[in-house]
């Protein structure tokens, strides 16, 4: 509103409230142009009063600056509260979104980690419903007891009434051959059904275990063919190299052979027996001080060794043999 047009609606409402004072009583107004009023009266809406417009003015002043104020307090009000009331609206959405991914992403990779883990592994070699990594006799198929509970299994401890044994070393050979295998001499190769075969007129591996004094080592294995005179069995007390002791199975006939290993060539038995040749053959030979023992399909056979470093290993002469696996036990 303009301030010309503020004073002009002040004068008319001014004049409804001053005294007036008409200039001819027969009636006459004085804005017909013919009865004008004299000084100091001013005509107002054909009445002629008294001309003090300066009070008026100043009453009409603030009548027009509460009119804009209220005016701008609206406009403000609303076009603030309509700005903030979308901005939080968006926050929001925003954030909800964002902490779903956050929440999502975190549990699926959890999860996938757990699930990897498998401290057992998968592998059952004996079928008795426990994992290799968990089995305390994991080539026997018996869930038996450990009646001196040292983790191993009464049915394969080398000692079940002496605490202190440990299965220091197994495999079922499943995938191929353990990375800590070597083949010294002839051929050792993976084979179907997850087994090693041994072939040849002399294969020697070596499995890469520090050195133990008083150490057991127990394989299982089945005879493909055989020649003149065909052994299979196990090494211990290696010096790291093809030489040591051995126990090995008569493919012939079943028997025990503990004989020593020099330079790579099986010697003359120390002591022998004999007995008959299972279709799947159990051979361990262990070794403790300068004693050694010996069993297989046949009876028994013990025998003086001399000392060595403790490494251990397979040996096969003459023959072709499916080994489906071996098992090391260190003893106190």
């Amino acid at each position: 509103m303009s301030h010309t047009r503020s004073i002009a609606l002040a004068l008319v409402v001014m004049a409804a409230v001053v005294a007036s004072c008409p200039f001819d009583p027969s009636g006459a107004r004085c804005d017909d142009g013919a009865h004008a009023c004299p000084e100091p009266f001013l005509c107002a809406q054909g009445v002629c009063v008294l001309g003090e417009g300066e009070g008026e003015g100043e009453g009409e002043g603030e009548g027009e600056g509460e009119g804009e104020g209220e005016g701008e307090g609206e406009g403000e009000g609303e076009g603030e509260g309509e700005g903030e009331g979308e901005g939080e609206g968006e926050g929001e959405g925003e954030g909800e979104g964002e902490g779903e991914g956050e929440g999502e992403g975190e549990g699926e990779g959890e999860g996938e980690g757990e699930g990897e883990g498998e401290p057992c592994g998968t592998n059952d070699e004996d079928g008795d419903g426990l994992f290799d990594g968990c089995d305390p006799c994991p080539v026997t198929g018996v869930v038996g007891g450990d009646g001196d509970g040292d983790g191993v299994g009464d049915a394969c401890d080398p000692n079940p009434t002496v605490g202190g044994d440990s299965i220091a070393w197994f495999t079922g050979f499943v995938g191929g051959l353990p990375a800590d295998v070597s083949v010294v001499t002839g051929s050792l190769v993976a084979g179907a059904g997850d087994t090693a075969v041994a072939s040849g007129a002399l294969t020697i591996a070596l499995v890469a275990l520090p050195a133990h004094q008083n150490v057991t080592v127990a394989i299982r294995l089945s005879t493909t063919s055989s020649g003149v005179a065909p052994r299979a069995g196990v090494l211990v007390r290696t010096n790291g190299d093809p030489d040591g002791s051995a126990c090995s199975m008569d493919l012939d006939d079943g028997g025990s052979v503990i004989f020593r290993v020099e330079n790579g060539v099986p010697q003359p038995p120390i002591v022998a027996g004999a007995g008959s040749v299972p279709a799947v053959a159990s051979i361990e030979g262990s070794a403790a001080g300068t004693s050694m023992g010996c069993r297989t399909a046949g009876p028994p056979q013990a025998g003086a060794i001399p000392a060595g470093t403790g490494g251990v290993g397979i040996i096969v002469e003459d023959a072709t043999v499916s080994i489906q696996s071996m098992v090391v036990y260190w003893s106190p």
